[in-house]
């Protein structure tokens, strides 16, 4: 990637951004969930408002971001029955097609 005295060329600089940019577009058509079954992966998750009370040791935690449900978070519950907070597992889907815990994927319901 070098010029004939040791320095980084403009074309040998270019054409490795070109070979980054190429890849990164790659990744992401290969990964989450295609908007065409987006919305209809959101009306089979189960929404709902965290209520129950309990002590700070029986309280469930979210498998995404490793944080306790508080009274009156929005979770989200997916098809194969796993919650998280609702922005987490949004988020997570928009990366992987599967459950963050079970790998189940989500599309499998269509």
């Amino acid at each position: 990637m070098s010029g004939s005295n040791g320095s980084i060329t403009l074309e040998n600089l270019t054409n490795s951004i070109n070979h980054l940019l190429e890849y990164v577009q790659t990744m992401e058509s290969t990964a989450g969930i295609p908007p065409l079954y987006q919305n209809a992966v959101l009306q089979t998750c189960c929404w709902f408002k965290y209520e129950h009370v309990a002590s700070e040791d029986e309280q469930p935690i979210c498998a995404v971001c490793l944080i306790r449900y508080e009274l009156g978070d929005s979770l989200w519950k997916l098809p194969c029955k796993h919650v998280f907070h609702s922005t987490c597992v949004y988020e997570w889907l928009n990366v992987k097609d599967s459950c963050p815990i079970c790998r189940k994927t989500v599309l499998n319901t269509f």
